[in-house]
């Protein structure tokens, strides 16, 4: 079986990490202005300004705690969605079957023996390599 990555897939993966924390971001935002506003106001007592800095202090805690849990898979799919268009990506593992599969669209005679490995091989130089989720892929 062929294992690819459709681009679109990535793209909305990556998209829903970008929108997870832009909003702990504006969270973030929302308490450090609320706590600046306390700061001013004479009627805040002392234990009402600590509980603000200490939710401020919790939630740049929760994205630094985000950002190392996420950080880097956001900057993979990022990386990896800067080769592609609307491309899908190939194992490089199955990319031998996907060089057979393409070829045998075009109605091969079944009397061609064919040497797939180094058709794949020559191929390959058509595609670009991509190193993601720890496993190299094929993209055009």
């Amino acid at each position: 079986m062929i294992r690819t990555i459709n681009s679109i897939d990535l793209a909305e993966e990556r998209q829903q990490l970008e929108d997870d924390l832009e909003v702990l971001n504006e969270e973030l935002n929302d308490l450090t202005d609320e706590l600046a506003e306390m700061e001013v106001d004479e009627d805040v007592t002392v234990e009402e300004l600590r509980d603000m800095e200490a939710q401020v202090e919790k939630k740049a805690k929760e994205i630094e705690e985000w950002q190392d849990k996420n950080q880097e898979r956001l900057d993979d799919l990022t990386q990896c969605l800067a080769y592609l268009n609307d491309d899908t990506l190939i194992s490089e593992d199955s990319f031998t079957e996907y060089v057979q599969e393409l070829a045998e669209d075009v109605d091969i005679p079944s009397w061609i023996v064919i040497d797939w490995e180094a058709t794949a091989s020559d191929v390959m130089s058509d595609y670009t390599a991509v190193d993601f989720d720890g496993e190299t892929w094929l993209v055009r």
